[in-house]
């Protein structure tokens, strides 16, 4: 199926001592992983739907920070059913704290092919396999950005 429209998603990137938290997956290519975060709902305003995804994903309230990049993407998304929609998105991604580290978990509407999250070292990041690829090019191991990038096109 064709999707007719394009899609906004908003990505949290959450660093603490030197990690970076990751949602974990598996498709038939096996683990990879992306930032916290997801579709935006009609009507609902970005920084909204960022928390929204959080409190969804890891159970956590956050603080966001501010935008680090936007990266545009063509991809086949799988439902539960395995109906295919071929997707335009646009990712907003944003640097954020959390209100509370002791309360992070799994929440109460994860990604139905999520396997969970993990704190990964950023020295570690060039050897995973990362959703957007590029994106891991952009965060220095101190934790910081480069300056607000486009990503482009990218996987």
């Amino acid at each position: 199926m064709q999707g007719n429209h394009i899609r906004n998603a908003v990505r949290a990137i959450i660093i603490e001592d030197g990690k970076i938290l990751l949602c974990k997956y598996e498709d038939k290519e096996g683990i990879f992983y992306a930032c916290v975060g997801g579709g935006q709902n009609t009507f609902e305003d970005i920084h909204s739907a960022l928390r929204r995804e959080c409190k969804e994903e890891i159970n956590s309230e956050i603080i966001i920070e501010k935008m680090v990049c936007v990266r545009e993407a063509f991809f086949d998304n799988y439902d539960k059913s395995g109906a295919i929609e071929r997707i335009h998105q646009i990712e907003y991604f944003f640097k954020c704290s959390l209100k509370d580290m002791k309360n992070i978990c799994i929440g109460d509407n994860p990604d139905f092919n999520s396997l969970g999250f993990e704190w990964i070292p950023l020295k570690k990041l060039k050897d995973l396999r990362v959703f957007p690829s590029l994106f891991k090019e952009y965060i220095h191991l101190d934790g910081t950005f480069e300056d607000i990038v486009y990503l482009g096109l990218s996987n």
